[in-house]
């Protein structure tokens, strides 16, 4: 599945229409989904030029820009078009058009200037640079997590992303040259730079912001040994910035939760506890389809999961927060 996104300057009166358009779709059509972009439009033009190079578009300046991306897995984002065709599109396809006047059409737009503008408009200027180290990048889950962060699943749009990949162990480079030359085929507007380490971990988590551990079945029974914890631990603390968060996701097999629990305590030890998260792949997508057959929906439609408490593999009446 795909979804629609709509930029524009927040004082565009064709945007604030269209948005309007995209709005009514979504209220009587159940598979349809958008996201709208307010740029300030002293930034209109470099907004574009950034998202025409990103994507290898040529290069536009009607307002608004409409794209489509897809939902859950990354991939290119496909150039649409402008005001005319999403009209033309709602209408031949679905029977759905606006009727708003240009009377109205310039309120709206000078509604969103003026309320919505310092809200939700996207600043080129205010944008951060985070550094995400991934250790074990040779490793399955990791394959499925990157192109996440290649869509703008999982970090907000107001940061431009360096991504290393980690991996010391047996994975031959050829996979992590592969997996590098798919992440840039996606020509995500948020990875900036994706790099490949396979020696020193201090080079790979040098400044980091976030560090992800996938620790591979085998890996795991060295991880599981505290002398080797606390190496990793160290290497984060003295190399990563102060307020580093990490997280540990590992495909449940077996004694997951006692092994994730002793790798949590290991590196607590060394760092803030409160900036460490460890979660098995098992349990999260166990989450996902019991609270998807309680609301009668398809598991791909549900994220931002949180578990809270000691969750055993026999008991499914943990707590969800979502």
């Amino acid at each position: 599945m795909v979804k629609f996104v709509i930029a524009g300057p927040a004082d565009c009166p064709y945007f604030a229409k269209i948005e309007v358009l995209a709005q009514t779709m979504k209220s009587v059509l159940p598979d349809f989904d958008y996201r709208a972009v307010l740029v300030s439009p002293k930034e209109w033009n470099t907004f574009v030029d950034e998202i025409c190079i990103s994507n290898r578009w040529n290069k536009v300046r009607r307002s608004p820009l409409i794209w489509r991306e897809p939902l859950e897995f990354g991939g290119p984002k496909l150039y649409f078009g402008s005001f005319n065709e999403f009209q033309e599109y709602a209408y031949l396809y679905y029977g759905i058009e606006n009727t708003m006047s240009s009377n109205d059409m310039k309120q709206l737009a000078e509604s969103n200037f003026n309320s919505r503008i310092k809200e939700t408009v996207v600043s080129i200027s205010t944008k951060s640079n985070l550094i995400v180290t991934i250790i074990f990048a040779g490793s399955e889950l990791a394959y499925y997590f990157i192109p996440l962060i290649a869509n703008g699943t999982i970090f907000p749009d107001n940061h431009i992303i360096y991504v290393r990949l980690f991996d010391n162990t047996e994975v031959e480079s050829s996979y992590l040259d592969h997996l590098v030359h798919e992440i840039e085929d996606m020509s995500s507007p948020f990875i900036r730079q994706i790099t490949i380490h396979k020696k020193h971990l201090s080079e790979a988590v040098d400044g980091a912001h976030v560090v992800v551990i996938f620790p591979s079945i085998s890996k795991m029974e060295d991880l599981i040994r505290e002398p080797e914890l606390k190496k990793i631990g160290h290497v984060i603390f003295n190399w990563a910035v102060d307020e580093v968060k990490v997280l540990v996701v590992y495909q449940c097999v077996r004694d997951t939760d006692m092994n994730l629990c002793n790798l949590r305590m290991s590196l607590t030890s060394v760092l803030p506890p409160e900036n460490i998260l460890a979660v098995t792949g098992t349990l999260m997508n166990r989450g996902k389809r019991l609270l998807a057959e309680q609301l009668n929906i398809n598991s791909n439609q549900i994220s931002n999961l949180l578990f809270w408490g000691f969750c055993s593999k026999s008991d499914e009446s943990f707590i969800v927060i979502f």
